[in-house]
């Protein structure tokens, strides 16, 4: 008769349930709050099939219902995307447009116009998703 070993593997989750560690209890010894998520595991490294971390950095997964399931990443994406268009708005519209009134007194109208529709567009930005192209005349 074989003797089989099991060791169970366990997600470690932070407050919102995001699992940000999977471990098997042959290297790790769970704490209370850890979720068992496969009882049944008889490789050494059987935790190594879960990769808790995408190409972005982002989990992969979360505790639904007590067991483990796939995050849907988009809301998330979707913020990281945003914040990217608002660091970028930092040095592509602020810096421009925080100029003194000397500078502006130089514009003529149309440019004022321009400029002020393009700052407003920047300030849309993050919610629209789309970059707006700086007046020709902006250097």
């Amino acid at each position: 008769m074989e003797n089989i070993n099991y060791n169970k593997i366990y997600a470690r989750v932070n407050a919102d349930g995001t699992v940000t560690h999977i471990f098997s209890e042959a290297f790790e010894t769970p704490q209370e709050t850890d979720v068992c998520i496969d009882e049944t595991n008889t490789a050494r490294h059987g935790a190594q099939k879960y990769e808790v971390f995408d190409e972005e950095g982002l989990c992969n997964y979360e505790i639904r219902d007590g067991a483990l399931a796939q995050r849907d990443k988009t809301a998330e994406r979707e913020e990281r995307r945003r914040e990217e268009i608002r660091q970028r708005r930092e040095t592509e519209c602020f810096l421009v447009t925080d100029r003194g009134v000397f500078w502006y007194e130089k514009l003529s109208e149309q440019q004022r116009n321009e400029l002020s529709a393009w700052y407003q567009a920047w300030l849309d930005a993050p919610q629209t998703g789309e970059i707006p192209q700086k007046p020709l005349w902006l250097k």
